[in-house]
């Protein structure tokens, strides 16, 4: 790499020299050429570089200002100015930039292509039904003998990586050897030379990472075989060697995911690198100090305690304990960091917790190498807790179990220093409640079953599918008595919700909780618990997500959000109200080093935020990392378990504006004024009809309420007395009145029917409301009428007359039908739903009578829509909707937006701003092109019978 330096008073930007840099040869003594420059711009002062009081300036943390610089300005980042900072910062941001992305993917690419040759040739040399094949499969514990090959080569790749760290950090190794001194004059490795290698580091120390290496070689397989598996992977330890820690593809975090076959199966994904670098930079500010202590070097010597309890292999543990030994670092010696590493590892200060043994594997290996000359006895803390066995056990989950006995299988298979058995005494896990730090967790966000359907088509992956029938049974039986005791745990949400109680349960006062959730968390109904834990105990609340949604972890295919905060000594009220940080990230990290710099923008924000919270200082605010705007955030407040409705909204002035609209504000973009109207809710005009789960259901599917539905077919003349509307397919709602699509007879099974048909009977209504909205794909109707009263269903909710409202009504539905379909009525709609999908909004049928909306009985907006019901009613029943995402170029959308401004009283050009802005967003857009783009999506696309669960 190069550094390109210039002096602050020269006014010279070094990027240009920099740049000039890259690809040429360094001395003639050192191979290769340089793959990354950086450009410094150095104070004044600097210019004594030789003076130590210019370098105890610096070390002090006199500010540097600095840029990655790629072969292309486009690449270069920030694109725009400098980044400021200390020495300590420059260091961190070139050893995490300093290997371009597309090397380290080409070095992953690589290495995981290494793992399938090495299983490859083992799996041709090794017969069928030889001994070894199910040596191999039991010692890494894989579901089949093909993936025990793989997974054996990746645990042998992760003993050779330790190998050479602990050659080459250890003084006096005990003759320990690095991988390249074993091999033969031809460049190859031998099993036997490999194996003493590793039974001589097993005497020292690292049980749990070199013995199932052992215990997976093969022993009776052909030499030459073993020879080239070993020696592939041994070349690949060599390609991974050559990348800086903190920017290279990790064992754990990359390479598991690709090597790896049940993981869908399993709803088992995993942090990315530089998502797990984000986090634990915003749970671990350089500002953080716990327990009130004075300093890291106190917070070490008194124990200080961290823990993932779904650790997987180990991505967050690692960065969470790599950042803490930097923090560490900065106040204290050589000594203090030892004794951390002894006391983290040694002695269960990291706690890491998972039902894979090879998954706790990786995890123990990646901690050791933080100090792989370090040693320390078998008490490790991280470990496999089991899924089944008698009595039934459920991994984690029995940390809801306060009585609960944590055996660590991973110690089952290991030998202690002293060569004695550690299974029957000292084989506990330990993570006792309120007694954690710090917590970072990314729980598997599977449901107890693949959804509610229970057809043959369905394909959702079902939690813990690789078990029998019977054991599943067992253990989800077992889960749903321990959640059973957690109010806040809600298995039909996912397991996330029942891991967010458990951490909340093991941190202590003070701690900080870093979680990685489903986008549901913010808006889903089956959360609602968990987000009315969340205000209630919890300061410092931040909830980040990406402008585009996006995943977090490994191929979710998901919208995540991350949730930090500080757990407080007492509850609030549950009248209280407390501050939520939003924070928007306008793309996805592409390095780790790009996530500690935002990380950093975001953390430097605080103080603004801090003062927020006390309702003075700044409601929102713009992130910058150098002079590029890198995200936005706003500052909510939340009561309870209220949706946290700016996740996933990228414009955060735009949801402002939104926010002053459901307050009967309306902004008035030219004059800088704002026009008030009467404003009230859904529920205080209309009475709102039921749920479909207490209506019914679609024969064949889950048996509840009072009646079985059929499609109604449009040439059906049989008298249908019931008949609904049930689903929102394209091609029947793209005007205003919608015909049913459905008919009902009484459910032949109606134990699970909790109002009668009667009562349901008495919901029909003419006037409906949607609550799963399409922005995309369809011509987006968000009230609608029918030609007759029909009863409801899960996409659409009966709207019907309040006792007291007489002739009011029928005026106030015209007024609703004109506003919610209007652009403000959309996003209206729109801010109060759940964004978790990209391109669709769906809002709890509980908050439909929240919903703001005019009062349409109000005297100031009645005469005027008297006079344009009478004139405009008949045109607008004839309207052709568009999608949503095309509300810009919309005619009909722009003449509703028109009505509304003149029901409303003011003009209708300042619509304009918000619903250009509006159609930016994402979470409307989707992944498609605005009208008049190409688009290779189809925008007809029906919608079959909308889902149960979020």
């Amino acid at each position: 790499m190069a550094v390109e330096v210039k002096l602050e008073h020269t006014k010279q930007d070094p990027t240009t020299d920099a740049r000039e840099r890259i690809g040429k040869s360094l001395r003639s003594d050192i191979k290769g050429k340089i793959q990354a420059a950086f450009a410094v711009i150095a104070p004044k002062g600097a210019r004594g570089w030789e003076s130590r009081d210019v370098v105890a300036g610096l070390l002090a943390g006199r500010e540097l200002r600095y840029r990655y610089v790629g072969q292309q300005a486009g690449s270069d980042y920030p694109q725009k100015g400098f980044i400021t900072g200390s020495v300590r910062d420059l260091v961190d941001f070139i050893e995490s930039a300093a290997v371009p992305a597309e090397r380290i993917e080409h070095v992953g690419a690589e290495v995981a292509s290494a793992i399938d040759n090495a299983a490859g040739i083992l799996d041709g040399a090794i017969p069928d039904k030889h001994p070894d094949r199910a040596r191999i499969t039991q010692a890494v514990a894989a579901d089949s003998d093909w993936s025990g090959m793989k997974v054996a080569a990746l645990v042998w790749l992760n003993a050779f990586l330790l190998q050479n760290a602990i050659a080459a950090q250890s003084s006096g190794n005990n003759g320990i050897k690095s991988v390249d001194e074993l091999r033969s004059e031809t460049g190859q490795l031998s099993r036997s030379k490999v194996k003493q290698a590793w039974q001589k580091i097993l005497v020292v120390n690292y049980k749990s990472i070199f013995h199932p290496a052992l215990e997976a070689l093969p022993l009776r397989a052909d030499e030459n075989a073993v020879k080239k598996a070993l020696t592939l992977l041994a070349d690949a330890a060599e390609e991974m060697a050559g990348l800086p820690e903190g920017g290279t593809t990790s064992v754990g975090g990359d390479i598991y995911a690709k090597v790896t076959t049940n993981r869908k199966s399993a709803a088992a994904y995993y942090t990315l690198p530089a998502v797990a670098e984000f986090l634990v930079r915003m749970a671990l500010p350089d500002r953080y100090v716990p327990c009130s202590l004075g300093d890291w070097a106190q917070a070490a010597a008194q124990e200080y305690r961290m823990g993932d309890f779904a650790c997987g292999t180990g991505t967050l543990l690692k960065a969470g304990y790599q950042r803490l030994r930097a923090l560490v670092e900065g106040d204290a010696d050589e000594a203090a960091l030892s004794g951390l590493h002894e006391w983290m590892l040694g002695k269960g200060g990291i706690a890491g917790f998972d039902i894979t043994t090879i998954a706790a594997h990786l995890t123990a290996t990646g901690l050791a190498m933080c100090q792989a000359d370090q040693t320390y006895d078998h008490k490790s803390n991280v470990g496999v807790l089991a899924l089944t066995g008698k009595p039934p056990r459920t991994g984690s989950i029995e940390l809801l179990d306060k009585k609960a006995h944590l055996y660590d299988l991973l110690r089952e298979t290991v030998q202690t220093s002293s060569g004695t058995d550690d299974t029957k005494s000292g084989s506990s896990l330990v993570a006792d409640n309120a007694s954690f730090d710090l917590l970072l967790m990314n729980p598997p966000y599977s449901r107890m079953t693949g959804g509610d359907r229970k057809t043959e088509n369905d394909k959702r992956p079902r939690m813990y599918s690789w078990l029998s029938d019977k054991d599943r049974e067992e253990v989800e039986k077992r889960q749903k008595k321990l959640a059973g005791k957690a109010k806040e745990a809600n298995l039909t949400a996912g397991l996330a919700t029942v891991f967010s109680v458990i951490a909340h349960n093991k941190l202590r006062p003070g701690g900080r909780l870093a979680l990685v959730l489903p986008m549901t968390a913010a808006t889903g109904r089956y959360w609602r618990a968990a987000r009315a834990m969340f205000v209630k105990h919890y300061d410092d609340l931040v909830l980040v997500f990406y402008a585009e949604g996006g995943m977090m972890s490994h191929e979710t295919g998901m919208r995540e959000m991350l949730l930090i905060g500080t757990k407080r000594t007492r509850p609030r009220s549950e009248h209280d109200s407390a501050p939520v940080v939003n924070v928007c990230v306008d793309r996805a990290f592409a390095t780790t080093a790009e996530a500690r710099e935002v990380a950093r923008a975001v953390n430097e924000a605080s103080p603004e935020r801090r003062d927020a919270h006390d309702g003075d200082g700044a409601h929102k605010g713009v992130l910058r990392v150098g002079e590029t705007v890198v995200g936005n955030w706003l500052r909510t407040r939340h009561i309870g378990s209220e949706s946290w409705i700016a996740v996933g909204v990228s414009d955060m002035d735009l949801l402002t504006q939104v926010d002053d609209i459901a307050r009967g504000e309306m902004c008035l973009s030219a004059t800088n004024s704002t026009r008030k109207f009467p404003i009230s809710t859904l529920g205080q005009q209309f009475e709102l009809g039921g749920s479909h789960e207490t209506i019914g259901h679609i024969k064949g599917n889950d048996p509840c309420g009072a009646f079985e539905l059929h499609p109604l077919d449009p040439n059906d003349r049989k008298l249908r007395p019931d008949k609904f509307l049930w689903a929102g397919k394209a091609d029947n709602t793209n005007q205003l009145t919608v015909k049913p699509d459905h008919y009902g007879e009484p459910n032949p099974n109606p134990t699970r029917a909790h109002k009668t048909m009667q009562e349901i009977r008495n919901s029909r209504a003419d006037l409906l409301v949607r609550r799963d909205l399409r922005f995309t794909s369809q011509a987006t109707l968000v009230v609608t009428t029918t030609p007759i009263k029909v009863i409801g269903g899960p996409a659409w909710t009966t709207l019907m007359k309040r006792k007291d409202d007489g002739e009011v009504h029928d005026l106030a539905a015209f007024g609703l039908l004109v506003w919610a379909n209007s652009t403000l009525g959309l996003m209206s709609q729109w801010s109060q739903g759940g964004l978790q999908q990209a391109g669709r909004s769906r809002i709890p049928q509980r908050n439909l009578h929240h919903l703001p909306c005019p009062d349409f009985r109000h005297d100031d907006i009645r005469s005027s829509l008297q006079s344009l019901c009478d004139a405009e009613r008949k045109k607008i029943m004839g309207l052709k909707l568009d999608p949503a995402m095309n509300a810009a170029t919309d005619e009909s959308r722009h003449y509703l937006d028109g009505l509304v401004a003149e029901m409303l009283g003011f003009d209708p050009k300042h619509i304009k701003p918000l619903r250009d802005a509006w159609v930016q967003e994402p979470s409307v857009r989707g992944t498609k092109a605005l009208k008049g783009a190409e688009t290779d999506e189809s925008d007809n696309e029906d919608e079959d019978e909308q889902e149960t669960t979020e």
